[in-house]
């Protein structure tokens, strides 16, 4: 289980553990028998104030969650809620200010709430000119808060910002701060702030994820707050009339149904009596494959069966796990990450009847999250090699060793020459796959001859293959085709330089086409070495290499098919490769015919 979804009561048995240990040590000298631990040493000492430390601020965080959790459902005053959270996350976090800003129709805002230190001053109702700031959030319409981005500035003044900025901060005292956006379904409503104002201060890993997640609760609160305040309206222009109040139950029930987020409704055994529209639309199922069912059996995956009795009981009868997170089945068996928030439902005589859970799908989100990280992971690997490479050839130049050795000074400036090609070879291979995937890339088609994008691509590779003592052939036809010429220049172009790179001495390479029925079918064939057949899937995604040496040894940044598969796609055509090892691979994609 995940740090952050441990109850309280789990935490605290922790905690307790830790210090039955901490006791043993001073009475004994020594650790309990069953840790195998040597006499108490510093190091041991060490390790066990570290441990302490842990314990006590996922204590701190868990306390922090629980706290405002039981102020969302206490409470449908969004005011009471935001007050609490402010309060909480500037005693938990110890910062100087954290305050909530809300968002206006025309991107301009307001401080709403605010904690702060008595020896600061105050954001709210203040006369400090926030122009700077408004005009570029006005103009942006939320900058890059609308991507869910946090932003964590450790010291203003060494963060580059600007200057009008800065001048801001400082009216507020903030040396120090870190900005989450809240959202209202898919709105951007304000933003969730802390300030250091006595000092900068380097922002923890998880003091900022701990913010992210105060302010997704927060999020499902100011939806809560919104549907009930509607609701309350209705039932106040309406409360004489019985007939009125069934009208105001329907919108509210209409409101459960439209909005955004999942609600679910369990009775007390744990059976289905709710669902809205939205879960029954992300699920594909139909209500009455839903009604009844038992929801912990039916919807959870099998991993999970084994807690259901456990969390039933805690969920429902203990009123426990007010926010959490977990996977449900959809009808297809496709798994989706939901994020809870749990409310416990009582009789007029306080019983426990059942509970309503809203969630938010957070599966994208949580893919984006992972493919991002891979991502700056492999980026930041394909970077330094070759900075590294530069940097030592220059280095080495620089201290004078091989002023006297201008071969040997020459081949380090070669080094560093391709190196540095290397690198722009990278970064345009990165720009150009983003602009692809973006869509911000334009595909202006004409109509085009097979035969004359099939010379173009040779004719641009024919240089390196006579190098390599390679023959390039053409199989052509008369056959036209609609599409974006320097584009697909630009894939056969690779597709013969991938080729060439792992064809032996005095082979011959076929670039072919046929028609088929509504396409043509280009093709590209080597003699290589072949590529295994788990890998032929994989070769068209970023930064995949048959063999790791192949970067280094052959060249290539590992983005060009998956550039290539980019641009295919667009065209509405498919791409693929076949290979026999030992024998060679081919290299296969299509194009619609032109309607022409």
């Amino acid at each position: 289980m995940n740090d952050r979804n441990k109850t309280k009561d789990q935490l605290i048995a922790e905690l307790e553990f830790l210090r039955g240990e901490v006791a043993t040590f001073k009475q004994t000298g020594r650790s309990h028998p069953d840790t195998h631990l040597q006499q108490t040493t510093p190091e041991n000492d060490i390790t066990r104030k570290q441990a302490e430390a842990a314990l006590v601020q996922k204590s701190r965080q868990e306390k922090l969650l629980w706290s405002i959790s039981q102020a969302i459902r206490q409470s449908l005053d969004l005011n009471v809620i935001l007050n609490t959270a402010v309060t909480e996350v500037r005693q938990t976090l110890q910062t100087d200010r954290a305050a909530v800003y809300r968002f206006n129709l025309d991107w301009s805002g307001d401080f709403v709430v605010e904690s702060v230190g008595e020896d600061w001053v105050k954001l709210l109702g203040c006369n400090i000119q926030k122009a700077c700031e408004d005009v570029y959030l006005q103009e942006t319409k939320g900058g890059r808060f609308r991507n869910h981005e946090t932003f964590v500035i450790a010291d203003i003044n060494a963060a580059g910002l600007h200057p009008c900025h800065i001048q801001l901060l400082e009216q507020f005292q903030a040396k120090a701060y870190m900005a989450v956006p809240i959202f209202s379904g898919e709105f951007l409503w304000g933003l969730l702030i802390v300030y250091q104002n006595s000092q900068p201060r380097n922002w923890q890993s998880w003091e900022i994820e701990l913010l992210e997640q105060i302010a997704s609760q927060l999020s499902i609160a100011i939806q809560q707050s919104e549907l009930y305040e509607q609701l309350q309206i209705e039932l106040q222009e309406r409360k004489l009339a019985e007939a009125t109040i069934r009208e105001a139950e329907r919108r509210w029930r209409s409101l459960l149904d439209n909005v955004q987020l999942i609600v679910v409704g369990l009775d007390r055994s744990g059976n289905v009596n709710y669902v809205n529209s939205f879960f029954l639309k992300l699920t594909g199922y139909t209500n009455p494959e839903v009604f009844g069912k038992n929801w912990f059996e039916n919807f959870l995956p099998r991993t999970n069966q084994s807690l259901i009795p456990t969390v039933l009981s805690e969920v429902l009868i203990q009123n426990e796990h007010p926010y959490y997170r977990n996977s449900i089945l959809t009808k297809s068996g496709e798994e989706k990450f939901i994020a809870w928030n749990n409310t416990t439902l009582q009789d007029s005589h306080e019983n426990i009847i059942g509970n309503i859970s809203i969630g938010e799908d957070i599966t994208e989100r949580k893919k984006v999250d992972e493919i991002k990280d891979e991502f700056i992971g492999i980026v930041s690997h394909e970077l330094r090699t070759p900075l590294t490479a530069i940097q030592m050839s220059l280095g080495l130049i620089k201290t004078g060793v091989y002023d006297k050795k201008p071969e040997k000074s020459r081949r380090m400036i070669e080094i560093a020459l391709l190196d540095t090609n290397r690198l722009v070879n990278l970064v345009n291979d990165i720009l150009d796959l983003e602009r692809l995937d973006s869509g911000r890339v334009i595909v202006d088609k004409t109509v085009c001859k097979a035969a004359d994008l099939m010379q173009q691509a040779v004719d641009g590779i024919q240089a390196i293959a006579t190098q390599h003592q390679i023959s390039l052939v053409i199989i052509s036809t008369d056959a036209e085709v609609e599409a974006a010429a320097d584009a697909i220049v630009q894939t056969l172009t690779n597709f013969l330089s991938n080729a060439i790179k792992f064809s032996p001495v005095n082979s011959t390479i076929v670039l072919s086409v046929e028609h088929q029925i509504d396409c043509l079918l280009f093709q590209v064939s080597d003699r290589g070495r072949g590529i295994p057949a788990d890998k032929l899937e994989l070769i068209f995604g970023r930064f995949q290499q048959v063999d790791a040496s192949d970067a280094r040894e052959k060249g290539g940044t590992g983005l060009g098919l998956a550039i290539c598969q980019s641009i295919i796609e667009r065209h509405g055509g498919k791409i693929w490769a076949e290979s026999i090892l030992g024998e060679g691979s081919t290299f296969f994609f299509t194009l619609p015919l032109s309607r022409s």
